[in-house]
């Protein structure tokens, strides 16, 4: 006689960037082991690179998670870890105050979004010629984004294409050499308005934490990004 096989439960998350509701499960002890094992590794690229496969195999609508927005991404990742090992993390706080490290409990499904003013999605470089931009995923940041290039990394992953009032030219159809290159070409105007009219209104995850200060007594009360953190 064997076992039977054990159904998971299923639960629902608004991704806004595609506008769909797309349903998931939590991850087996299995599949939480292949995460722990790359967290051995403290390779941070191996451990995002691991948590996105299992996370994959989680989502049971037909989505590649590596084409999601970079911000719906991270709250994806994050709900599934709160239903699979708890939704509580504790965490190193630095007081504002007194610059004194202190341990605080996040709850990370009070993860809220900052949404700031509608991104412009099309931007002029000149009279003749315009860009189309996307929100960053992973698919289009590749290997992420390198201190040392961080606008041109950033700036690349967010181009969709190229265009004038005849043809347009798909950016992902380029070599990585001829995409540098373009972009290390703007003006130094135009990458201003990039960031200032898309770049700085892409929605990003936070998360409120409160607490008092146990070294000084005062209260402290931060937003946290970077809620993927939380996660691996």
């Amino acid at each position: 006689m064997s076992l039977p096989t054990l159904k998971n439960p299923t639960f629902n998350i608004e991704l806004p960037s595609i506008n769909k509701r797309v349903k998931f499960r939590p991850y087996t002890v299995g599949e939480e082991k292949n995460i722990l094992m790359a967290l051995q590794s403290k390779d941070n690229q191996e451990i995002l690179d691991k948590t996105v496969e299992v996370c994959q195999v989680c989502v049971e609508d037909d989505i590649d998670i590596k084409d999601l927005a970079v911000f719906d991404l991270e709250k994806l990742l994050v709900a599934i870890r709160c239903k699979s090992v708890g939704e509580e993390v504790k965490t190193g706080i630095v007081c504002k105050h007194c610059n004194t490290t202190t341990e605080a409990t996040i709850n990370l499904e009070n993860i809220k979004r900052k949404n700031p003013e509608d991104p412009q999605y099309k931007i002029m470089i000149n009279d003749e010629y315009g860009l189309q931009l996307r929100f960053p995923s992973l698919k289009t940041m590749g290997k992420g984004i390198t201190p040392e290039n961080e606008i041109v990394d950033i700036i690349k992953s967010s181009i969709q294409s190229v265009f004038d009032s005849e043809s347009v030219f798909p950016f992902d159809d380029e070599t990585e050499e001829e995409k540098n290159k373009f972009i290390e070409s703007l003006g130094v105007d135009v990458v201003k308005k990039i960031n200032d009219e898309f770049l700085n209104r892409i929605p990003r995850n936070y998360i409120d934490v409160n607490f008092k200060c146990p070294n000084c007594g005062e209260s402290v009360s931060l937003e946290v990004d970077n809620v993927l953190d939380f996660f691996i």
